[in-house]
This record gives structure tokens, C-alpha cells and sequence, in this order.
């Protein structure tokens, strides 16, 4: 799990996932993918499915979500060809547009 509690309530309209390692396409399958996540935001969840493609993936909310707390919990992963870690790059937060 990654959990992260802020401050201040934060609001996003999206968000884009980098699954695997991203250093080159070899360590993409060398390393675990996460497959199936839990987003949960606050008191709201979301399951999210991921394809094993080596491109950004994106989640859009058809409104803004307000939370304070943000957890991101694996479930299956993509299985690497050498190594038995979970990699997961980068994650970008789209802010609502005003």
C-alpha cells in the first residue's frame, strides 16, 4: 500500500499512471506491473484495471474529487521475467480546470 494524508483537501479531475519500470522497455519485463488497484480517496474507491503496455495510463473523473487522504493498494500485478518487485514509475495529479 501507499498511503498519503494532506494538510489541506486536495481536489483532482485525473490522474496518470507510469506502471513498471521505465528506464527501458527490458526492465518494464524484467520487473512486476501492477495489473489491479484499489484507488481510494477518502471515503471513495475505485478499481482500477491496467493492460501491460508500456504507455501512460489515464483515469478521468467525470467531476472533481475532494479528499485529504489518498491510498493506492495492489492487488495482481503482471509477473516479471527476473525479478519478484512491483514497480510503478510515476503517477501524475491533474487539478481541475477552473
Amino acid at each position: 500500500d501507499v498511503e498519503i494524508n494532506f494538510a489541506d483537501t486536495q481536489k483532482i479531475s485525473g490522474m496518470a499512471f507510469y506502471m513498471g519500470s521505465w528506464v527501458s522497455e527490458q526492465k518494464y519485463y524484467e520487473n512486476n506491473r501492477p495489473s489491479v488497484v484499489t484507488l481510494q480517496l477518502d471515503d471513495e474507491e475505485f478499481q482500477l484495471e491496467f493492460s501491460d503496455v508500456m504507455e501512460k495510463h489515464y483515469v478521468y473523473f467525470s467531476q472533481p474529487v475532494a479528499f485529504n487522504y489518498i491510498k493506492l493498494t495492489i492487488y495482481e500485478v503482471y509477473r516479471g521475467t527476473v525479478y519478484d518487485d512491483t514497480v510503478i514509475s510515476e503517477i501524475n495529479i491533474f487539478p481541475p480546470a477552473d
